[in-house]
């Protein structure tokens, strides 16, 4: 039976629900938005990838956990660079899982770190490339790793430039294992999608705003739809995945 996952990212939730970005996107209300309509696909597991909350108190990690400890399937997350660990900690709960690595559906999940603390662009420790690496050793299971910084190049420099510092690294060390069918990210504000030998490696639209691709400097596309990714996946490795777009509901 196939196993499905609802990545969800750049949630960029605000202190003040009702505060919008920029004057132009209420990320609460984007985020209440696609987990309702997630929901309705009825999905096994909701995957967040980093950058949840864009302020560095605990509210909003507080008033995310409410959401997820309310839906009828699990969760789980990584930080990303817009993410304090001190209040990330207050995203926790009965439905929340914290551990870094967890099988369900004939799958193994690796949720690792990749950020660098004080910077906006991410890297793989040493130490966490050597975790992987053992955990992987002998592994049969299909396995997805997550990151926040995307392993690979997007094509927009200026996000490339902010991106996973050691990327080819992680990818030598992901690729060297049959086992890694999918890596996934977020970080960039677009779908991308980059098959590096037998690896697939996808990025997430945000749920709050979009960066415009193949960009030398920033550009924010406020008329793009947001949108988040699933992910089917099924126990002898393959998978399918497509970017659902979503208009957001009032309130």
């Amino acid at each position: 039976m196939a196993f499905t996952v609802v990545q969800l990212s750049d949630t960029h939730l605000l202190s003040d629900p009702s505060e919008t970005w920029k004057g132009q996107v209420n990320p609460e209300v984007n985020l209440t938005t696609a987990l309702r309509q997630a929901m309705k696909l009825q999905p096994d597991l909701v995957l967040l990838t980093g950058d949840l909350a864009h302020e560095t108190d605990a509210r909003p990690y507080q008033r995310i956990a409410s959401l997820l400890n309310n839906l009828e399937v699990e969760s789980a997350f990584i930080a990303g660079n817009h993410d304090l660990p001190s209040s990330i900690s207050a995203l926790c709960g009965p439905r929340i899982i914290t551990d870094t690595v967890f099988r369900r559906g004939h799958w193994q999940f690796i949720m690792l770190d990749s950020t660098i603390e004080g910077e906006v662009a991410g890297r793989l420790s040493e130490d966490d490339q050597a975790a992987v690496s053992a955990c992987l050793e002998g592994c049969q299971m299909p396995t997805l790793v997550a990151t926040h910084h995307p392993i690979h190049i997007v094509g927009s420099s200026w996000l490339d430039g902010y991106g996973m510092q050691n990327g080819q690294a992680v990818c030598e060390l992901l690729t060297g294992h049959a086992c890694v069918k999918l890596a996934i990210s977020g970080h960039v504000h677009q779908a991308t999608s980059v098959r590096l030998d037998g690896l697939v490696s996808l990025s997430c639209p945000s749920t709050c705003y979009q960066f415009a691709p193949k960009c030398d400097t920033p550009s924010y596309q406020y008329n793009t739809r947001p949108g988040y990714r699933v992910l089917t996946l099924h126990s002898n490795g393959n998978f399918e995945t497509n970017v659902v777009r979503f208009d957001v509901e009032s309130r």
